[in-house]
């Protein structure tokens, strides 16, 4: 992800809505959960893991706050995160801007962003057509 500068990892799973800090080679960069990164000489990436689309497994959640070891070692890296609402992620791009909003539904609620983050690209990304 850092050779070929791509700041954002979109995946899915889990059932939950998870965003990490951005991170560089295993450590995270930014130690407050800011909602505005920029993205020049500082190269990270961000990982969203957005499987709130799916059913919910209650089941299968593991305790967000975590009872053991790793699980404590996983969640010092997570910025945001949601469970036991089904949801969408928005993602917008632009030349110099990406931004992700994470949307939670409900039956008897209206629709409301729990998530809404920014990756400012100050410099033009490298592409190979410019070699």
């Amino acid at each position: 992800m850092i050779k070929y500068q791509i700041p954002l990892i979109l995946s899915g799973h889990v059932h939950t809505y998870e965003r990490s800090y951005p991170m560089l080679e295993g450590y995270k960069i930014y130690s407050t959960n800011k909602t505005e990164y920029n993205y020049d000489k500082k190269r990270f990436f961000v990982q969203v893991v957005d499987g709130s689309a799916g059913s919910m497994h209650k089941d299968l959640y593991m305790d967000y706050k975590g009872e053991g070891k790793i699980e404590k070692e996983v969640h010092k890296y997570v910025a945001s995160h949601l469970e036991g609402k089904t949801g969408f992620g928005l993602v917008t791009i632009t030349e110099t801007n990406v931004r992700y909003q994470h949307y939670a539904l409900s039956v008897d609620a209206p629709t409301v962003i729990t998530d809404d983050f920014n990756i400012n690209i100050l410099n033009k990304v490298h592409s190979k057509s410019e070699d």
